[in-house]
């Protein structure tokens, strides 16, 4: 299957091109019979016999009919095959449609799953804040230690205010 051919394209040509092929044998077949019988029939007109010529009038009557049955055959398979085709761009349409659908649908998964990130992210910041405040307020801390939590207090505090803009 080639890359611009949507799914189900090749097994619809492919039966339409079953279709058309089954209908060109039995055209094949349907001419070379009344051939055939145009044959029997100049042999029966030469030997003269009239019941030579009766078998022959009879079996040309017979393959009219299966012609005329073939024929038949041909123009119900024509239509079955130009409603595959119809089916087949009906298909196509609804693919494309159903592809920029998921298109639409991953851009925006992505964006909620970036934007989810970003709010866990600001949540966990936040936390980080509150328990350094908590630790400052409540401890009785040495100048390094107090030092170093409110540096990291105050890294945290920048990044948060990177997710509320």
């Amino acid at each position: 299957m080639s890359d611009s051919q949507a799914p189900g394209e090749t097994q619809q040509s492919e039966g339409k091109r079953g279709i058309l092929a089954t209908t060109g044998v039995i055209v094949a077949i349907a001419i070379s019979v009344v051939t055939a019988a145009g044959g029997f029939y100049e042999l029966g007109k030469k030997i003269g016999s009239d019941t030579q010529n009766a078998i022959c009038e009879k079996s040309s009557a017979d393959l009219q009919a299966s012609l005329d049955k073939l024929s038949v055959k041909e123009a119900q398979e024509a239509s079955r095959a130009n409603a595959l085709e119809q089916n087949l761009s009906q298909w196509k349409t609804a693919y494309e449609n159903d592809q920029k659908i998921i298109q639409a649908d991953t851009a925006q998964i992505a964006t909620l799953t970036m934007n989810a990130r970003q709010v866990d992210m600001c949540g966990f910041l936040q936390g980080q804040i509150t328990d350094l405040q908590r630790r400052l307020d409540e401890w009785n801390l040495n100048e390094q230690t107090r030092a170093e939590l409110i540096a990291r207090r105050d890294g945290y505090a920048k990044e948060l205010g990177q997710c509320i803009r």
